[in-house]
């Protein structure tokens, strides 16, 4: 036998070799098995992390001071918790305390506005805020002080506080 065909027959031999060495598993059998490794990938990306509920604390009159919040938008104040309102709520933007920081939250200006004052839906980078009157004179522009809730959602879009109080907005 010449070099080459030493070669040859070394390839062939390298090839069926290979082509033994599988899993064992028929191509039906892979597929099966690479479709259960997807979706097990997929169910530990969705999986949600445990519900927090949010610590919400009224902002502070150093908070309304350092965020010029005074006289702006609509506040939610609820006595049992605390005499500083639970959120400040105005045209472009609303800030509530959660756990002992501020979190400042955009409106969401594709939603309902409640008159001139504020808008219903606000969201931000953790959390997101839906102020509701319980009369909708406010979202017709012609009550300033009506009673409400707010209810303050997590990023995976489960309620994480919710308040009733007065809602006051400035003139």
């Amino acid at each position: 036998m010449g070099k080459k065909h030493a070669k040859i027959a070394g390839a062939a031999l390298f090839v069926s070799l290979m082509a033994g060495c599988g899993d064992g598993k028929s191509a039906e059998q892979r597929k099966i098995s690479d479709r259960e490794a997807i979706a097990a990938v997929k169910a530990a990306q969705e999986r949600k992390p445990p519900l927090q509920p949010a610590a919400v604390q009224p902002l502070t009159v150093a908070d309304l001071d350092r965020h010029n919040l005074h006289n702006t938008g609509c506040t939610l104040t609820n006595t049992s918790i605390g005499t500083g309102p639970l959120i400040v709520a105005s045209d472009g933007r609303a800030m509530i305390r959660i756990d002992g920081e501020i979190e400042p939250l955009a409106a969401d200006v594709g939603g309902e506005q409640l008159g001139s004052f504020a808008w219903r839906h606000y969201v931000g980078k953790r959390f997101a805020l839906t102020l509701q009157p319980d009369s909708d004179a406010m979202a017709q522009g012609r009550a300033l002080q009506t009673t409400g809730t707010i209810e303050v959602r997590d990023a995976y879009g489960r309620q994480v506080f919710a308040s009733q109080g007065q809602i006051a907005c400035a003139a």
